[in-house]
């Protein structure tokens, strides 16, 4: 009976030891704004898809002439019309002066594969809509809103993935966005100036449409702004801006064909998982 009662005081002298330590190790971490970083290592290690990322295991890449892969469209009524109470009714109906083409963000939070497949009535879906009634709604007073549904990288390229393997794998994905601004352009836009709206993933994805709009002037003249918003961890630098022949940093409320962007951090933001590795720019959207 007396080893037993010792045995049972040294595991819970262990236990509480290992408790203890946990505590103070997790404390150290979290001062230095660290312990987000070290939780979701541990969260991707655990939980990442199995199988390595290949273009060949995408799904089968969305055909833009259908309206179903389109998440809006200003002929038809979505999340994309929304307004406050009180406020005036949507001209998000296709008679708007200027378009906008909005990129959302990262809304495949799922681990089953690298990329979305795309399913029709997933959590994946209603993420994307959330964006497009808190982002993309803010222009229908303005303008006509298109937006398509892509193949996007899940979360864990985010989590897990190097820069490298990430860039890889949303290169991988532009293919989406390149087609579908292309289809825009040919079969919606009607020479009328556009827009690029975009958000988290979606901007490390406007950042490749900018270059490819970049290159063709015809196209870059029609781009009154960049609105790319929140790149977190692919800085938005001067130095990708100063890359481009035609866009530069917004400077004043009235400057056009420029870019305006920013990120949004709280305490230690320099730490957390998807800061910034190099300083992005900044504009005041105020002002």
């Amino acid at each position: 009976m007396g080893l037993a009662l010792k045995i049972i005081k040294w595991i819970l002298l262990t236990l509480l030891a290992a408790t203890l330590l946990i505590a103070l190790s997790y404390g150290c971490l979290k001062i230095t704004g660290k312990d987000q970083k070290v939780l979701t290592a541990g969260v991707a290690y655990l939980l990442k898809p199995s199988e390595p990322f290949h273009e060949d295991n995408m799904s089968e890449a969305p055909d833009y002439a259908k309206e179903a892969n389109w998440l809006t469209l200003p002929f038809r009524e979505d999340e994309a019309d929304l307004v406050p109470v009180g406020l005036a009714k949507s001209n998000n109906d296709g008679s708007a002066p200027v378009d906008v083409f909005y990129i959302h963000g990262t809304g495949f939070i799922n681990n089953s594969r690298w990329t979305s497949p795309m399913r029709k009535g997933t959590a994946t879906e209603d993420n994307a809509k959330f964006s497009l009634a808190n982002q993309a709604s803010i222009f229908n007073g303005c303008c006509n809103i298109y937006a398509p549904h892509f193949r996007e990288a899940s979360i864990f390229a985010y989590i897990e993935h190097n820069g490298d393997a990430r860039d890889r794998l949303l290169d991988a994905v532009y293919i989406d966005i390149s087609n579908a601004f292309d289809y825009y352009l040919k079969n919606y836009n009607n020479n009328r100036p556009f827009i690029i709206v975009s958000h988290s993933q979606g901007t490390h994805l406007a950042m490749r449409l900018l270059r490819e709009i970049d290159a063709s002037p015809t196209i870059a003249e029609k781009l009154v702004v960049g609105f790319l918003v929140g790149s977190g961890p692919v800085s938005l630098t001067q130095k990708f801006l100063n890359s481009l022949q035609h866009f530069d940093v917004c400077k004043n409320a009235t400057d056009i064909h420029c870019v305006v962007h920013w990120n949004t951090y709280g305490e230690n933001g320099g730490e957390k998982m998807f800061s910034s590795p190099e300083p992005s720019i900044c504009v005041n959207p105020l002002s």
